[in-house]
């Protein structure tokens, strides 16, 4: 009997997180494209579609700038994930806040990259020039390399400023070697993207191996397959 009232709470405990996880993604986006409809002619497939698939461009096109999205956006999910189960376990707090903030910042690099922030939205409807928005970005990242130097410091520090360097090799062939192709600044990019995922995969993976108390021997395994697919 009891299991049969447990079956059905958690059967109506899924029912609930379904309404919700579906009401959370139709309002928002119904919304959107009610005032979108109503106050434009853009079509909404323009909102919905594919950008491919509407321009009729190959498939291909962009494919490394996707890459790095995908790596932006693993590495939010990893530090607020591990910043939740830190703050749940009460462990590590200086970390725990470390993370939280790790993740924002990615987060926000994430935005500007999928939106094209720096490059098209604020100099062309804000008038905001892109200069200044790097400017805007440095200040955030050297207020970040300040208060957390300490914790920068305890960990693999040389993977997270060789993503430093890398970022700072891409913003520095966009503002001032413009003459250097695309192809160079985005694949800094993509590097110091690469290396900025590697380093907080691996601290969050060290972090949540201290709660779960998984073997040292199975952890260093999971970095050296780490190191190996990275290679």
């Amino acid at each position: 009997m009891q299991k049969l009232v447990a079956e059905k709470l958690s059967y109506i405990h899924q029912v609930k997180i379904v309404l919700i996880t579906v009401l959370a993604t139709l309002i928002p986006l119904s919304s959107v494209l009610i005032i979108v409809d109503s106050t434009t002619d853009l079509p909404l497939e323009d909102l919905t579609r594919d950008p491919s698939a509407i321009m009729e461009i190959p498939p291909y096109i962009g494919i490394f700038s996707n890459i790095g999205i995908l790596f932006w956006c693993a590495c939010t999910t990893i530090c607020l994930f591990t910043c939740l189960l830190l703050k749940k376990a009460n462990r590590f707090p200086e970390y725990t806040k470390f993370l939280f903030y790790s993740g924002l910042l990615t987060g926000l690099l994430l935005l500007d990259d999928f939106f094209l922030l720096h490059e098209t939205v604020l100099p062309e409807y804000m008038f905001i020039s892109e200069r200044k928005v790097y400017a805007v970005y440095l200040m955030i990242g050297l207020t970040f390399l300040v208060k957390f130097r300490k914790i920068l410091q305890k960990t693999e520090y040389v993977i997270f400023a060789n993503a430093i360097i890398f970022f700072a090799l891409s913003i520095i062939s966009d503002t001032i070697w413009e003459e250097i192709s695309n192809a160079v600044e985005d694949t800094f990019k993509l590097i110091g993207i690469v290396n900025w995922v590697t380093y907080f995969f691996r601290l969050s993976l060290l972090k949540m191996n201290s709660i779960f108390n998984v073997s040292s021997v199975k952890l260093e395994a999971a970095l050296t397959t780490t190191d190996i697919t990275l290679r």
